[in-house]
């Protein structure tokens, strides 16, 4: 069964459906940990096996906002089908629209509520991803999403849901209610939706200056002000949905044992760096129980988001196997190792790096993809440092995002990651909607900014990239952004492209390229 496209219907005027924001989309942002070949690592690094996505594999997506995710998977494996559904009827629209585009004929979507599911005849899936949703739907959804687990994913199916997680949201809960609450009753309340939550922003910094709560919690105001730089697009879905609620870990894995699944690794990269000093760890071995464990790392490192990864009847991999399988995993350098610092500050605390493993695995990477099995054949400096080294090393790049995962190879995804990269180069032309470039070699995406898609389309059409960029930008009236400040006059402009793009040149484009990002034509 395949979901119809749709067509672009008119948004409600009340601006929700189904108690979710519909008045204004979501952002079109990419969430690298939501793709097969992270999910596969994060499985593998908790010695859980993963599924085998080489071959013919389902994926759904509940809630998938403007669809990028779906897209960028859809066209980096051919060999998967991918399904999803949203609320908002501009949301499916968007998504439909990028399928056409970029010839994704293994994509199908629908705008649907939660309370609808039932109707679709859908096949069992090996992946059931939400991002975010959990969080912003009530009792009822949450049901029917558990149903929607129980009944449709398949056994040894992965489930990625990330949630807003207590007790690292506690402090700015007062801010969603404050915000939302003046919004609908504060002057203006009629006004359209990012002008009502522009004023509420300001209500809320001048209260912030008169202390109060905001004094008591020094870290509020920070959040505040970083609210403030966000669109609205961001924050009328993060605050403004009927339902929202933050929640434990350990209640959100006993929601879906519901549908039988365990949790089985956090998805985040940095997550798997332990960062926790020796007193912290030696509290966290205290604890036996995997669910009440999770809860007191998320209150040992104040975790306000969380994103995880459960297994319906996880097989668990001995530690041979384990080592065995990710030794034979191919890896991509996404950075030189001249980058490599000596302390990485994380989320949550600082990594003491192994610098002399991660130059040796980075450097030895600069030739291409490989495996670590394949490195310690051929390089002996690489091989001298031992394999359980180089395993740590490995964890401690990819919490850094120095290194992804590489599995497959340039062929596979190659035909649908030239079409959607030439998609998302156009719409660079009109602006910033598109950040992600497929990469065929990471079966996933590479995020950009718009002056890189604008360098990189020049450099496909062979004209100069700082002109061409700067023909782009003064034609919509547009400027570069330095320091936080737009340049002034076409001279200034011009310069600071000139040293952008041969930066890009020298750095950026050959990553690129490496990475099969680079289209063959526009």
């Amino acid at each position: 069964m395949t979901l119809p496209p749709v067509s672009s219907p008119a948004v409600p005027d009340a601006g929700h459906r189904a108690g979710a924001v519909t008045a204004i989309g979501y952002t079109a942002s990419y969430h690298r940990e939501m793709t097969p070949a992270l999910l596969s690592l994060s499985l593998l690094l908790r010695g859980v096996a993963p599924p085998d996505f080489g071959r013919a594999f389902t994926w759904c997506e509940l809630g998938f906002g403007q669809g990028v995710n779906l897209a960028v998977a859809a066209a980096t494996h051919p060999q998967g089908r991918f399904f999803g559904t949203d609320v908002n009827p501009e949301h499916a629209a968007h998504a439909a629209g990028l399928a056409r585009a970029a010839g994704l004929g293994n994509l199908a979507v629908e705008a649907l509520d939660f309370d609808a599911y039932d109707r679709l005849d859908l096949p069992p899936f090996d992946v059931v991803a939400l991002h975010g949703v959990w969080s912003w739907v009530g009792e009822g959804p949450r049901r029917r999403i558990v149903d929607f687990l129980r009944r449709r994913l398949k056994p040894g199916g992965v489930a990625y849901v990330s949630y807003n997680a207590l007790p690292g949201w506690a402090p700015y809960m007062p801010l969603r209610r404050l915000l939302t609450a003046h919004a609908a009753q504060g002057q203006g309340a009629q006004a359209p939706l990012p002008e009502r939550i522009a004023a509420a922003l300001g209500f809320l910094r001048r209260l912030a200056r008169e202390g109060g709560y905001f004094a008591v919690n020094p870290a509020v105001l920070p959040r505040l002000e970083e609210l403030a730089e966000r669109p609205a697009a961001y924050l009328a879905h993060e605050f403004f949905n009927a339902a929202w609620t933050p929640d434990y870990s350990a209640d959100v894995f006993a929601a879906l044992t519901g549908a039988d699944l365990s949790f089985a690794a956090p998805a985040l990269a940095s997550d798997h760096a332990d960062v926790l000093p020796e007193g912290a760890r030696a509290l966290l071995a205290e604890v036996a129980d995997p669910a009440l464990r999770e809860t007191v790392r998320d209150t040992l490192t104040n975790q306000p988001f969380r994103r995880d990864v459960f297994v319906r009847g996880p097989r668990t991999l001995d530690p041979a196997e384990r080592d065995r399988r990710l030794d034979a995993l191919p890896f991509a350098a996404l950075a030189p190792a001249r980058t490599l610092p000596g302390i990485a500050r994380l989320p949550h605390g600082e990594l003491p790096l192994d610098r002399d493993a991660g130059m040796a695995l980075l450097e030895a990477l600069a030739d291409g993809p490989a495996s670590l099995e394949a490195l310690a054949a051929r390089a002996p400096e690489v091989a001298r440092l031992g394999r359980a080294r180089l395993r740590a090393a490995l964890v401690q790049l990819h919490a850094l995002a120095r290194i992804a995962p590489a599995p497959g190879g340039e062929a596979m995804g190659a035909a649908g990651s030239d079409a959607w990269n030439r998609l998302v180069l156009a719409r660079s032309l009109d602006g910033d909607t598109l950040s992600a470039l497929a990469s065929p070699v990471l079966a996933g995406a590479v995020e950009t900014d718009r002056l890189e898609r604008l360098f990189l389309l020049a450099s496909v059409r062979g004209v100069d990239p700082a002109a061409f960029a700067w023909s782009v930008l003064a034609a919509r009236g547009e400027a570069v952004l330095r320091d936080g400040r737009l340049l002034e006059g076409e001279a200034a402009n011009r310069t600071e492209l000139a040293e952008r793009a041969a930066a890009f040149r020298r750095a950026r484009l050959p990553l690129l390229a490496r990475l099969g990002c680079v289209p063959s034509r526009t």
